[in-house]
């Protein structure tokens, strides 16, 4: 997976390397291209991923924390720089360079609001893995699984909203 992840990442540079050469300092088309064609890889990686059937924890939380965090990230840095460049004042330098300035000034704003997951990431943590990129929908189902077991165990034929509460509590094994 990691040579994967290289893969694209080189790909994408190429990419947008030569989107550079073609496009100079046209900066909307160079990122709206870049948005389309990273948009495009991350499609293909995630039809790669979901044929695959048989997937371990460690390929999923790999698939999530770094393939497609990367992608998006990306694709977010590019629609970031697109809309600076579309929203920018057709006014003197010294007016475009407040204008930056005030733009870098929320950015960093923004990521002083989502440090801890910024920190998360750069100092590539994984105590919280399983539980932030394993799907949740094969967790959930396993849970109620286990539930409907206990259902079951107790001779209640059909769990429905009107079971009372005290009942459904005991078969869990709250109280």
């Amino acid at each position: 997976m990691n040579q994967t992840l290289l893969a694209i990442t080189e790909e994408i540079n190429v990419y947008i390397k030569n989107a550079e050469e073609d496009f100079q300092h046209d900066y909307s088309k160079i990122t709206e291209m870049s948005i389309q064609y990273i948009s495009k890889r991350l499609e293909e990686v995630k039809q790669k991923f979901e044929q695959n059937l048989e997937i371990d924890p460690d390929t999923e939380i790999f698939y999530f924390k770094h393939i497609k965090c990367h992608l998006l990230a990306l694709i977010q840095y590019y629609s970031l720089v697109q809309k600076i460049e579309l929203d920018k004042p057709p006014i003197k330098k010294k007016g475009v360079k407040k204008y930056y300035l005030k733009t870098l000034f929320k950015i960093k704003k923004k990521l002083s609001h989502n440090k801890f997951f910024y920190n998360y990431f750069k100092s590539n943590s994984s105590q919280f893995d399983d539980h932030s990129f394993v799907d949740q929908l094969t967790i959930y189902l396993s849970q109620l699984q286990i539930i409907c077991s206990k259902l079951i165990k107790t001779k209640i034929r059909r769990p429905s909203m009107y079971l009372p509460r005290w009942k459904l509590m005991k078969c869990l094994d709250i109280i």
